[in-house]
């Protein structure tokens, strides 16, 4: 019920087993969807955010949706898990040392509470990385033409050393937009955000599968004890099955039998195996 508002998390399909939604945001100013990886070493949680736009927000609004999403981080925190923040913060988080260099010197209320992040040792900006190119504005204003650094990207410290290339499209190789009309005819129109591509690197997580019992048939005895073990219980099933009048327990009677046999005829062996997950 928010006009021009609403956000989205997307996988390709060979993910669909390993990803999970874990949380959304309960109707706060900021928007926020929590999708967990649990295909790599340590999980990895994809914070997607939309920020609501300061100036149309109330402070107390704003501190208390912050809450919900910390809550969130912390509880990531808490599972030894790695964390990744992509977001429109509409943010304005300063130049210095907790924000994001390159950028204006303003820092907003909200960006503030961005900033105390980065100032725990917990987290550092993707868009200050060594490896990062094409910042450090994300969003050029349509109607004058100035940029901004609004669109942050925020790793917890575990993903310092995944981190393979960040890079904020500059010249709009990647970034979305839409066919229109003109006098001169058809042309291009960009989204006022420029996009940003993470690449990480990480370890794939082995899926280990339970360990599966199953009757040892290959035991060359196994078949001959079975035929005379299963003869010495012959007088038994027909006595259960002329006795018991409820097919159920005549059923179950008869399975704790037979498994008593196989187990005497041929035992069981473990089977273990490794599968991996898709990458």
């Amino acid at each position: 019920d928010k006009n021009c508002h609403g956000i989205s998390t997307s996988f390709a399909s060979h993910l669909k087993k390993s990803c999970v939604k874990v949380s959304q945001d309960k109707g706060g100013v900021d928007e926020f969807i929590v999708t967990r990886l649990e295909n790599v070493v340590p999980a990895l949680n994809i914070v997607n955010i939309y920020g609501a736009i300061e100036e149309r927000a109330d402070k107390e609004d704003i501190l208390e949706s912050w809450i919900d999403i910390k809550k969130e981080l912390n509880m990531i925190k808490q599972r030894g898990e790695a964390t990744l923040i992509i977001s429109d913060m509409n943010r304005a988080v300063g130049n210095d040392s907790s924000g994001v260099k390159g950028n204006k010197k303003k820092i907003s209320y909200g960006g503030s509470l961005v900033r105390e992040l980065i100032d725990s040792g917990d987290y550092f900006f993707l868009n200050n990385h060594n490896l990062a190119e094409g910042g450090p504005w994300t969003r050029e204003d349509p109607a004058h033409g100035t940029w901004s650094c609004l669109d942050l990207a925020i790793g917890s410290a575990n993903l310092n050393e995944c981190l393979v290339s960040f890079v904020i499209d500059k010249t709009r190789k990647f970034s979305p937009f839409r066919v229109v009309a003109s006098k001169e005819g058809l042309r291009r129109r960009y989204s006022d955000h420029l996009s940003l591509k993470i690449e990480l690197k990480m370890k794939s997580k082995k899926e280990m599968v339970k360990k599966e019992m199953k009757w040892n048939t290959s035991n060359p005895e196994g078949w001959n004890n079975y035929s005379w073990m299963t003869n010495m219980q012959a007088e038994t099933i027909k006595k259960i099955c002329q006795d018991e009048e409820n097919i159920d327990n005549v059923d179950t009677k008869l399975k704790k039998i037979d498994e008593k046999v196989k187990f005497g005829a041929f035992g069981k062996t473990k089977i273990r195996t490794k599968k991996p997950l898709p990458k």
